[in-house]
């Protein structure tokens, strides 16, 4: 490398760089024929981590909608826990089970409309299918509110948002494979 003269771009020459890009592309065509998995899409990592790791976009906007559509249910949540765990003294695995359900009621409204876009017709068997879900994430949230709240002692709102934060991501695929699936 030293040898070669110095071009605009430091070290390598316009040439150079032309037949880097050429290659770049030669391998990102060779790699993406060997993955054919609709979750996932095969790209050049800088940091040479497994293709596996990359998400196409179409799940990465789906999951930018959930996400979206699940900040509003932290608000229904958060306000239905807080009303009845604060100001009417019901015991807070009630009150955080009592918001669970009703974010959840609207986060599956707000997904099938908006973020799934489904047609699917009979939208009690998919609610059913969501609401399951959603049991298996509640289950989720109150066992790590009750390791870290009881157990660790942490703060109880503090524990909320980080189960909140865990178990989005397991509601987020679960329902993409499972309830919402083309």
């Amino acid at each position: 490398l030293n040898n070669r003269p110095r071009k605009r771009f430091g070290f390598l020459s316009p040439n150079e760089i032309f037949s880097l890009k050429l290659d770049l592309l030669h391998l990102s065509l060779e790699s993406a024929n060997q993955f054919n998995n609709p979750f996932l899409k095969p790209k050049i990592l800088p940091t040479n981590l497994p293709k596996m790791f990359s998400i196409s976009p179409t799940v990465f906007f789906k999951f930018l909608k959930f996400s979206i559509v699940g900040f509003s249910g932290i608000f229904i949540d958060f306000g239905i826990t807080y009303l009845l765990k604060q100001k009417l003294n019901v015991p807070k695995y009630v009150a955080n089970s009592t918001g669970f359900v009703f974010a959840t009621l609207s986060n599956y409204y707000l997904n099938r409309i908006w973020t799934f876009k489904t047609t699917q017709v009979n939208a009690f068997i998919q609610f059913e299918k969501f609401f399951i879900i959603s049991l298996i994430g509640l289950i989720i949230s109150n066992t790590l509110i009750y390791l870290l709240n009881e157990k660790l002692k942490l703060n109880f709102w503090l524990c909320k948002i980080l189960a909140i934060g865990l178990v989005s991501f397991f509601n987020f695929f679960a329902n993409y494979i499972y309830t919402f699936a083309a």
